[in-house]
């Protein structure tokens, strides 16, 4: 194994095992940089493991890793934290089942700049308990039959967000856990909303039967930016959303962050669900905004909260969705008034 109580540069290498682990940290926490390198498990069994344990900070950087057998693969327990960048070529021999697996305790897995077009595996296998990760695709190819989180983890913890990855067809912007996703859509769209270079998109949101409680784990929309110029006036942020089914400020809700101290940044948060689990809820207000197309059975509905910014700049918001298998489609633009 390879430890370091020190930051670690290694450039050009190939770690080749013929029997055991490829394994990092076991005792030290010191950063590894791997460039231009190659991490081959040879022993051709599949107990066989790249891993690492404790605090562990990796980072692989126009890097590849082998595998010889399909059960092989990258294993984490302990504070991890990977960070693969860089690489036209990740994964070369026996394509494994699993890419990342087992995942112990709390590990992030950060991926920008790397060609997984040709995996069609799981990219993160868990079970059981003590599966909280973090997993970012950034500007990754990734294939159209790819499992980002397989298995059944306990709780809501785990997150797999693709952000500008491309999956032969589409742009993908994604985020999904256990409790649902949160997905970019094409044909329920706002009219005159948001748009981005390939056209007129909105954010479907759905959640699933379980793993979602409306206090403590509803499932959320990326961040909504919006420039203020208001100060020291009180303002309106709305959203607008339709679904299939009338919805209450219990179940789907806007928070936002704005700058309501005076001198400072500071964020204040508001929201325009009930103010605690004991207030009454009520329904979202209706809206007449038009849709270029829309789900069955339509409800057009719009989140709003009151605010008054005490400094000029950003606002920004998401959408939480606190309602167990419902769907939701947000118009992603703020509207302040």
């Amino acid at each position: 194994y390879l430890d370091s109580s020190k930051p670690l540069y290694i450039e050009g290498v190939t770690l080749i095992a013929s029997s055991g682990n490829i394994s990092f940290n076991q005792v030290y926490y010191g950063s590894l940089y791997f460039k231009n390198c190659s991490l081959q498990l040879a022993a051709g069994t599949g107990t066989q493991r790249i891993t690492s344990s404790g605090y562990s900070e990796i980072i692989l950087d126009n890097t590849s890793v082998s595998f010889s057998h399909v059960s092989q693969a990258i294993s984490m327990s302990g504070s991890a934290d990977w960070l693969w960048v860089n690489t036209a070529s990740p994964l070369v021999g026996t394509t494994p089942t699993s890419l990342f697996a087992p995942i112990t305790l709390y590990s992030v897995i950060t991926c920008r700049g790397v060609d997984f077009s040709g995996y069609t595996g799981d990219i993160v296998a868990v079970s059981g308990q003590n599966q909280n990760i973090k997993l970012l695709f950034d500007s990754c190819k990734i294939s159209s039959s790819v499992t980002l989180l397989a298995g059944s983890p306990n709780g809501n913890a785990p997150t797999d967000e693709l952000i500008n990855c491309w999956d032969g067809t589409s742009v993908l912007n994604s985020r999904y856990t256990t409790g649902g996703s949160t997905i970019t859509e094409r044909t329920i769209t706002l009219t005159g909303g948001a748009a981005d270079d390939v056209g007129a998109f909105s954010l479907k949101m759905v959640s699933g039967s379980a793993r979602i409680d409306k206090w403590v784990t509803p499932i959320t929309s990326f961040w909504i930016d919006v420039e203020n110029t208001a100060v020291g006036v009180s303002k309106i942020a709305t959203v607008e959303i339709v679904s299939s089914a009338s919805l209450n400020n219990d179940e789907v809700w806007l928070q936002l962050e704005y700058m309501g101290a005076a001198g400072t940044p500071l964020a204040t948060v508001a929201n325009s669900r009930p103010t605690t689990p004991l207030t009454a809820n009520a329904a979202v207000p209706t809206s007449s905004a038009s849709w270029n197309s829309s789900p069955a059975t339509p409800v057009y509905q719009h989140l709003q909260v009151a605010f008054t910014p005490q400094r000029a700049g950003r606002v920004r918001g998401r959408v939480m969705l606190g309602k167990a298998s419902a769907t939701v489609y947000v118009d992603p633009n703020i509207v302040i008034t």
